[in-house]
């Protein structure tokens, strides 16, 4: 693993705090003057952000000396910083490719990151409220602290915000920014992986060794965050499960692994579902997502990610809650399938996943079953899953309303279905015998 990429060498001065903190004030004060000079909000917000945060922070740290280090370029820092530099670039190009204009997307993406940020920090303090001592602990987010669904919530409720203001719909931006989304779970997970985080229970004997190669975290050396050690490493010398002098973690499942290949797929489904509008493909990657990590994080075993609820066998509740989802999977996105056959075929393979967790998961007889309580992330995920699909159900009606009104109150909605003269055969053999004739004389 490889928590630390680089360390970008420093002199070692000794530097005034609010000096240069006035100086930011001051380029955010310009950053203002070009961005009101050009009408660009996202130049604006950022300079009005720099300049507020500059002077706040001069006046606090008045007097104060700091002195410079080397300064350590962790590998979740730099992949999450690759993925926002990849998720501008995608926005930008998909959006201006659907008509958006630049401004907005450009404005929209700088409060939906910021937000993004504040709800990540703001859901770890809450899952991990009692390491929680100062407001100092609460805003350093230094060594990670951030949760993908506070990021995921807090730019959604930015974005709303944003958009409302410009009176411009969420659903359009959603379905441009939901490929960055995808592709960031990739390269976030990545990071993760790369620093030890959020990792998984341990292996069992049986595991093939590639598994538990991959799964095997280190001692960090003393010059790596004074020598700690991963977390996986941090957490079974905690309790006792290795010894501290111990080089490696036990082996355990490597989940952001895991939930990297997971994320790729979701990248797929992103390129198949490009032609969904108004919110569908948002709401159908929300659905996939949450049913992901419900699934996934029934694993993890990092103690950040929080738990609530009272203890549960997991060869019960992990089949139940995959019942519901794939109820909200008949019920939502398998309604998109335009063929009835393949519709009532995928909504009852929606419901298989619950019977094949059940038959793996049950202990044999007599033997103990395995109790847990759900994490966090699990509750949210799964809610914003059955979500995500009844979104995409209301989403998609409302589309087929709109497009031929008659046709939304019989049977399943079809949205592949265009309307006007080049109506499809299918949907003309569904129509009434006196309704053809009316078709045909007209």
């Amino acid at each position: 693993m490889y928590p630390v990429l680089w360390r970008l060498p420093l002199p070692a001065w000794a530097l005034p705090l609010s000096p240069a903190l006035v100086v930011l004030a001051f380029v955010g004060v310009l950053l203002v003057l070009l961005g009101w000079r050009y009408r660009s909000t996202d130049l604006t917000l950022i300079g009005g952000l720099a300049a507020l945060g500059g002077s706040g922070a001069a006046i606090a740290f008045k007097g104060q000396l700091t002195t410079l280090t080397e300064l350590p370029v962790t590998s979740y820092g730099a992949m999450l910083c690759l993925a926002l530099l990849v998720g501008w670039y995608l926005t930008m190009t998909l959006g201006q490719r659907d008509g958006l204009p630049r401004d907005l997307l450009a404005s929209c993406f700088f409060v939906a990151a910021l937000s993004g940020f504040v709800g990540a920090r703001a859901l770890y303090v809450i899952t991990n409220w009692g390491d929680i001592t100062s407001l100092g602990d609460a805003v350093n987010a230094r060594r990670g602290g951030l949760t993908g669904y506070g990021a995921l919530v807090g730019g959604f409720l930015g974005s709303l915000w944003f958009l409302q203001r410009r009176k411009q719909s969420i659903w359009t931006w959603a379905d441009v920014v939901t490929p960055s989304l995808a592709l960031g779970v990739v390269v976030v997970r990545l990071g993760c992986y790369l620093l030890g985080s959020d990792f998984g229970q341990p292996l069992g004997a049986g595991a093939p060794e590639w598994l538990k190669r991959l799964g095997t975290f280190p001692h960090w050396p003393a010059n790596i965050f004074d020598g700690t050690g991963a977390p996986a490493w941090v957490l079974h010398v905690s309790r006792g499960l290795i010894a501290l002098d111990a080089e490696h973690s036990l082996p355990v499942h490597p989940t952001e692994l895991y939930e990297a290949l997971a994320g790729m797929g979701l990248v797929a489904l992103c390129v198949v579902g490009r032609r969904w509008q108004r919110g569908q493909l948002f709401c159908a990657w929300i659905f996939a997502y949450g049913t992901v990590r419900w699934v996934i994080d029934a694993w993890r075993d990092d103690p950040e990610q929080g738990r609530v609820g009272p203890y549960l066998a997991l060869h019960h509740y992990l089949p139940l809650g995959l019942l519901g989802l794939g109820l909200a999977w008949a019920a939502g996105p398998a309604e998109v399938i335009s063929r009835p056959r393949a519709r009532r075929a995928a909504q009852a393979l929606g419901l298989l996943p619950a019977i094949v967790a059940y038959w793996l998961l049950v202990p044999p007889a007599f033997a103990p079953a395995q109790s847990v309580q759900v994490s966090i992330s699990q509750w949210i995920g799964w809610v914003t899953a059955l979500l995500g699909a009844v979104a995409f159900r209301w989403l998609l009606v409302g589309t087929a309303v709109r497009a031929a009104p008659a046709a939304s109150v019989r049977g399943p909605v079809d949205a592949t279905e265009p309307s006007g003269p080049g109506v499809s055969a299918s949907a003309e053999r569904r129509k009434k015998p006196h309704q053809r004739r009316s078709h045909r004389a007209g």
